[in-house]
Order: structure tokens, then sequence, then C-alpha cells
């Protein structure tokens, strides 16, 4: 994990130059009772991708609550499907509020002993459904009481397990019950790992947006980009200032497109005043996650990835 705590105690403050999550794995801890335990690298939670909120919903009618991530960059929106094999039951709680709000935002819902709060917004530009989820073990039976807002209690007993109920505030013979639709949800295959160019070879065969070789040898600040990649177009306007920290750190800055249609793409990049052009691959780089910076030494290779891959290069290169 790359921590940038250094940065933050060196400008004062965190900025838009600053992650604490990209490229870093997403932890998941479990509460065994006598403490946390990090379980997310078994769940397949463990993703790198640098996250900004996620809910919880069952998106395949299975009854188990399923996983929705929301990404900033790569990946903007990620489905996990719950597999865990298992045969524990569950209740799931929505609310119907005639003098409390319309869903019961604030109420207080117990189901055998566990108490959950029904709440408005879940994390950062996110919220789960309004809707509680209970698990059971291996009760076949729940009782469950409802605490409106506004204080009014009511009870129902021996309700049975692995059903949807909706509860209608002061109105007990309304409650309605029924059992979540089977939806079949294949996930997609596994994607194949990014294989990394030989990146001496990539440098000697680079081209000028011509088409003319246009090698380069020493040290360099390789950016591999796309048009596509809202970040990679947002670095790029800044690219006096990247140059200019590279060359101060002995580096040249190099920008490199990795779209099928380079000509194309070239043009979706801002030219500034130093009039740096995009340079385009000797062949096709299919694969390459972007941003992807190279810090290329005379004795030193370093890869980084992510939204803040470019800042990441620019750190390392000034630390050696």
């Amino acid at each position: 994990m790359r921590n940038r705590f250094d940065r933050v105690a060196r400008i004062g403050r965190p900025g838009p130059l600053v992650s604490f999550s990209g490229n870093e794995a997403k932890p998941l801890f479990k509460n065994t009772g006598k403490g946390f335990v990090e379980i997310g690298s078994t769940t397949g939670l463990a993703r790198t991708e640098d996250g900004r909120g996620f809910v919880l919903v069952d998106l395949d009618g299975d009854g188990s609550l399923d996983v929705v991530m929301h990404n900033y960059n790569r990946n903007p929106l990620v489905a996990l499907l719950n597999r865990a094999a298992g045969d524990n039951r569950w209740l799931r709680v929505r609310l119907h509020g005639t003098k409390a709000n319309r869903f019961g935002i604030g109420a207080r819902v117990t189901v055998n002993g566990r108490v959950q709060e029904l709440a408005c917004g879940s994390g950062f530009q996110s919220g789960n459904a309004p809707e509680l989820h209970f698990g059971l073990g291996r009760a076949e039976k729940a009782d469950v009481t409802v605490r409106w807002p506004w204080g009014k209690t009511e009870e129902y007993r021996g309700l049975d397990a692995n059903r949807i109920y909706t509860f209608t505030e002061g109105d007990p013979a309304a409650l309605k019950s029924e059992r979540p639709t089977p939806v079949a949800i294949e996930p997609d295959p596994p994607e194949p790992p990014p294989t990394d160019p030989d990146v001496s070879e990539l440098l000697r065969g680079l081209r000028t947006p011509a088409g003319e070789p246009s090698p380069v040898q020493g040290p360099a600040l390789l950016v591999l980009a796309s048009a596509d990649c809202h970040v990679c177009r947002e670095e790029f306007k800044r690219q006096e200032e990247i140059e200019r920290s590279a060359f101060e750190a002995g580096y040249a800055l190099v920008w490199v497109v990795t779209d099928p249609d380079p000509k194309g793409a070239q043009d979706r990049f801002p030219v500034g005043k130093s009039g740096i052009r995009p340079m385009v691959p000797g062949k096709p780089l299919p694969g390459v996650v972007t941003p992807t910076v190279y810090l290329v030494g005379r004795e030193r290779l370093e890869k980084f990835t992510g939204r803040f891959a470019v800042t990441a290069a620019l750190e390392a290169s000034r630390s050696r």
C-alpha cells in the first residue's frame, strides 16, 4: 500500500494531488466478537480500483446480499455476486410510513434481538435501498418489533424466515409478505491480467504523430494514456508542470497514446505552450490500463497505475 501521508505533511492538507485509496487493495473487516480480521482478500473484495462508494443489494433474488461498487476511474461500476455457500436463513424488512415519512427513515427495527435503524444514505454518494436485511442463522421464525420515528412501537410474532415483509405504520393487518424473484445472472469470465510491454522496445519504436521514427534514449518518465481516459486528459492539461518536474529530476517526459486510432486520439489532447504532442507506439498496446506510468532510469524501472500514477512517479523520481 502506497500512502501519501508524507506529502500531506509537506503541503499541510490533502488536495487533488493526494490520494489515500488509489491503487490500494480494499479491505473488508469481519467482527469475530473478540476483534476484527481482514477477509477482503478471501472474499474477492480486495480490488485495486480507486473506490468511492458501494451499496448492498440482492441482485439475483437468492436472499443473500451482493455488492455494487462505484470507482472513480477504471471500472466505474462493478457488481460482485455473493456466491458464499450456506443454508442459513434471513428476513428482509420494508417500511411504509403513514404518520412518519414514506419509507420509515429513522425507524428502529428489532428482529430476534438484533437491532438496526433505517437510514437515508450509507456512504459517499451512495445509499442502500430503503430496507433492512437480517440474518437469522438457523431460526425458522422471527419476532419483529418496529419502533417508528415518532415513538410508536408495533410487534409481530412468529414470522416465517426467508421472506420480504412490508410493515405499514398503524395497520398490522396490512402486513405484506413475499419471496424474492430469482434472476439467473452469470458472472463475467475473469479478465486475463494485463501484460506489461517491453518498455525498452517501446521507447526505441516510438513515432511522431506524422509517423516518423522518434526513439527515446536515457532516463524517461513514460506516460501511457488514452483519449477515452478522463484522468489522462486532465493530467495532460498540466503537462508543462509535469515536464518541468521531470526535467528537474533528470527525466524526459514522454506521452504515448494507446488508442486503436492514435491520430484521432491525439486531437483530443490539448497542446500547451510547451508544444508537447503524444507519441505513437511502434505496435499496438492492447489491454494496457491507463494511465500507466513507467519511471525508466539507467538502473531502475518502476511502474505506477491509477488516478495518481503521474504524481506518484514524480515523487519517486525525486526520492533518489
